[in-house]
């Protein structure tokens, strides 16, 4: 297959080179041109892309001779302007299907369930967006399905670990933080990649799965003896006034079971394998 990728960063460049060691052709975009001759050093076929430019010439042939295009731009939580950020998006999406690509994946984010929504959380629970990030990539799903139809399929992703990247880094040392007694929902970088490949190598279209692992800690308790695993300083919770666990709960039952996918890092407690 050729698959395109927009965004080659943390998530899409190892995406990109797991695709290019099964066999597939790979295009991708960086921002920068340095970044971009890099990804071309690693056999991609590479190309530079603004989210507030139009597509080059180059790119949008890419895209033409596409069969699986992965959008995978994330909003950013600061600075975030919601409706620059959709508005871009959505042209990308209009571009990729009027010049001929035949499929998409958007990558998405479970936020747009909200935090609003308690207890455990299928794919087809309704969205509640409750966060500038949440409603922009609700809104993006939308078009998506909208212009591609049948052949687009959504992912939303849970809090992403993997590759030096783990969220009690930015919670170490930090007090009074809130929400003690709330699940967390986490999924593996590795898990996040085999089942965006599932999906295009399967031909899963026409879907909206998430993707978070089966266990949801309680965040003062998982979060306190992480930053003992890494060596970090502690972190301090403000007193829940919720004295019992809370908060939404990721089921991936359907998507593992719809993608014959099996998460290598099923609990967050084994994602800290790769940090010992």
């Amino acid at each position: 297959m050729k698959i395109s990728i927009l965004g080659c960063g943390w998530l899409g460049l190892p995406l990109a080179l797991s695709f290019l060691r099964d066999g597939h052709t790979v295009a991708g975009t960086k921002q920068r041109q340095h970044d971009a001759d890099e990804l071309r050093e690693l056999g991609i076929d590479a190309h530079t892309m603004s989210l507030d430019s139009p597509l080059s010439t180059a790119l949008t042939h890419a895209l033409s001779q596409s069969d699986v295009l992965v959008l995978n731009i994330p909003s950013g939580r600061k600075h975030l302007d919601e409706d620059a950020y959709t508005s871009n998006m959505q042209h990308i999406i209009d571009q990729a299907y009027e010049h001929g690509c035949k499929h998409i994946i958007y990558i998405s984010t479970t936020s747009v369930y909200g935090a609003s929504n308690d207890g455990t959380i299928t794919e087809k629970e309704r969205c509640k967006p409750d966060t500038g990030s949440g409603r922009a990539n609700m809104r993006i799903e939308e078009h998506a399905r909208a212009v591609f139809k049948s052949q687009a399929s959504i992912l939303r992703l849970a809090g992403l670990v993997g590759a030096g990247r783990h969220p009690a880094k930015y919670l170490a040392g930090r007090t009074d933080i809130k929400g003690a007694n709330q699940r967390i929902n986490l999924v593996h970088l590795d898990d996040a990649i085999q089942a965006i490949k599932h999906i295009a190598e399967q031909s899963k279209w026409g879907e909206t799965f998430h993707l978070a692992a089966q266990a949801h800690p309680i965040k003062a308790d998982y979060y306190t003896s992480a930053c003992a695993v890494l060596d970090i300083e502690s972190p301090h919770f403000a007193n829940d006034p919720q004295p019992s666990p809370h908060g939404k709960a990721i089921d991936s039952s359907y998507t593992l079971s719809t993608l014959d996918l099996t998460l290598r890092y099923p609990t967050p407690d084994s994602m800290l394998t790769d940090f010992r």
